[in-house]
C-alpha cells in the first residue's frame, strides 16, 4: 500500500509535494508535544515537586564513583578485541552493540547503557544481563523490552527530544544541554555515547577515556563488526547526523571543562577532535606503572 501511494504521488509533482509538507508540519507537532511534555516533566522531578518511581532508583549512582577514572567503550571500527582485553580492570561503561562480541571475550563492561529495542539484544541480555553491575536503559523504548526493569536494570526518562529532519533526527546547537542529573533526564544528542557521558558524570568520574568513538560516518566501515550503517542514507543524512552527534560532544566538552573533568579521546584514528587525544597504551602503562610501586 505504501509503495503504490508513493508511485502516485510520484506522478504528481505538486500533490507530492503538499504530502511532503503536511507530513513535515506534523512532525513539527510531535516535536512540540513531546519536548513540551519532557519538560514539564523534568521541572517536576528537578524541584522533586513529584517522586517519579520509575527513575528515582537511579539516584543510588550519584556520586558512587566519585574522583575516579573510567572508559566508555563504543562501536566504531577502531575497536580492537586486544585493547578491549587489556580493560579487564577497568571500570567501563559499554553500550549498544557492544554485546555482539561478549561471546568472544572475558571482558565484561562494568555498566551497559543501551538506545534501541534491538530483538536480539533483549536476548543477550536476558542471558547476559546480571553479569553488568547495571543496565541503563530509555524510557521511550521501555515497552519492547523483555528484561524486568527491577534489581540491575534501571530507567532513565529524555529530557528533550530531537526533531526528524531528512530521515534523521537531530537538534540545534541553542536546543541542547548536557545533563548532569539523569533522573531529571538525559539530554538526546543522536547519540548514545553522549548517553554514555552523562551518565559517567552522574557517577562523579573526574577521568573519562572514550575507545572506540571514531565519529566517520562517511566511511566505508563504520563499525567494529565490519559494514557501513550509514550506507542507505543520503550524504545530506550522513552531514545531518555527524553534526548532531558533535553538539552532544561539544555539550560535553564545555560542561567538562567548566567543572574539573577530564574527558579524554584514546581512539585509535577516527575523526573525533573535540577532546584531547591521549594514547591509550601509555595510559594503561602507567596504571600498571603505578600498582607496580
Amino acid at each position: 500500500m505504501n509503495k503504490l501511494l508513493r508511485r502516485i504521488l510520484k506522478k504528481n509533482p505538486f500533490t507530492l509535494k503538499l504530502a511532503y509538507s503536511v507530513l513535515n508540519v506534523w512532525h513539527f507537532i510531535q516535536y512540540l508535544w513531546i519536548n513540551g511534555k519532557a519538560k514539564i516533566s523534568a521541572a517536576l522531578r528537578r524541584r522533586n515537586v513529584i517522586e517519579f518511581k520509575a527513575y528515582s532508583r537511579i539516584r543510588s549512582f550519584k556520586g558512587v564513583h566519585n574522583g575516579e577514572r573510567c572508559f566508555i567503550v563504543l562501536t566504531g571500527p577502531s575497536l580492537h578485541m586486544q585493547d578491549v582485553e587489556r580493560l579487564k580492570n577497568e571500570t567501563c561503561i559499554g553500550v549498544n552493540s557492544i554485546l555482539q562480541l561478549l561471546d568472544r571475550t572475558n571482558w565484561r563492561p562494568t555498566y551497559y547503557a543501551f538506545w534501541g529495542a534491538d530483538k536480539g539484544f533483549n536476548k543477550i541480555l536476558e542471558d547476559m544481563g546480571e553479569q553488568f553491575s547495571a543496565i541503563f536503559y530509555c524510557n521511550t523504548y521501555r515497552k519492547n523490552m523483555s528484561i524486568r526493569f527491577d534489581e540491575n536494570v534501571y530507567c532513565f526518562p529524555w529530557l528533550n527530544e530531537a526533531r526528524k529532519i531528512n530521515e534523521r533526527f537531530t537538534l540545534k546547537e541553542s536546543e541542547y544541554r548536557f545533563s548532569d542529573d539523569i533522573y531529571v533526564g538525559i539530554a538526546t544528542g543522536a547519540s548514545i555515547a553522549g548517553v554514555a557521558l552523562q551518565i559517567a558524570v552522574y557517577m562523579g568520574f573526574k577521568e573519562i577515556y572514550l575507545l572506540g568513538a571514531d565519529c566517520d560516518f562517511g566511511g566505508a566501515v563504520t563499525h567494529f563488526e565490519g559494514g557501513d550503517y550509514y550506507k542507505k542514507i543520503s550524504e545530506e543524512g550522513v552531514k545531518i547526523a555527524s553534526e548532531s552527534v558533535l553538539i552532544g560532544y561539544r555539550a560535553a566538552k564545555k560542561y567538562a571543562d567548566e567543572h574539573d573533568i577530564k574527558i579524554c579521546n584514546a581512539t585509535r584514528g577516527g575523526k573525533l577532535e573535540v577532546f584531547e587525544r591521549v594514547d591509550l597504551d601509555e595510559i594503561l602503562k602507567q596504571t600498571s606503572a603505578e600498582v607496580d610501586t
